[in-house]
């Protein structure tokens, strides 16, 4: 694959032009996880993504993390996409990020009568953890629309 390369030295893949690994455990590994035990797990989901955007953001390029919000967000999308946590939207408005997200695994996977609390929390904890040093964000809610394939979560930027 064009993106991916081999680190002999510590005999891993990472993606090109970056120190992040990429590591055996997937997007869709989480997911089924979450399916085999679907209560709570909501905790250990949300630090599994903390312990994910924490890197993501120690792995960034310097120019990368000097850059401003808009920049940085997007850059996290479509890390997130090469990585397969399905394609992520973001729109801002004032304080208030929406992100959508369309993951087939979501869809495909889940029936309607589970509830993707967990996986929110998953998420929400991957992007605040990659924002951390560079603005505080705080989770707002989520909203999941089984019906529409629809998965959005809201978070507040404090000023600061």
């Amino acid at each position: 694959m064009k993106n991916i390369e081999v680190d002999p030295i510590n005999f891993q893949l990472k993606i090109k032009n970056s120190q992040l690994p990429l590591v055996l455990l997937r997007p869709y590994d989480l997911f089924e996880f979450h399916l085999l035990l679907h209560t709570n797990i909501e905790d250990s989901l949300y630090k599994i993504g903390s312990l994910i955007g924490d890197f993501l953001w120690t792995s960034l390029e310097p120019k990368l993390k000097k850059k401003n919000f808009e920049s940085q967000i997007k850059h996290l999308i479509d890390l997130l996409y090469q990585l397969g946590f399905g394609k992520l939207f973001f729109t801002k408005k004032k304080e208030i990020i929406n992100i959508s997200i369309n993951s087939l695994i979501l869809w495909i996977k889940y029936p309607s009568d589970i509830s993707l609390k967990s996986i929110a929390n998953f998420y929400f904890g991957l992007i605040q953890y990659f924002f951390k040093e560079n603005k505080i964000i705080d989770k707002e809610k989520y909203d999941i629309n089984h019906e529409k394939n629809n998965f959005k979560l809201y978070f507040h930027i404090k000023k600061g």
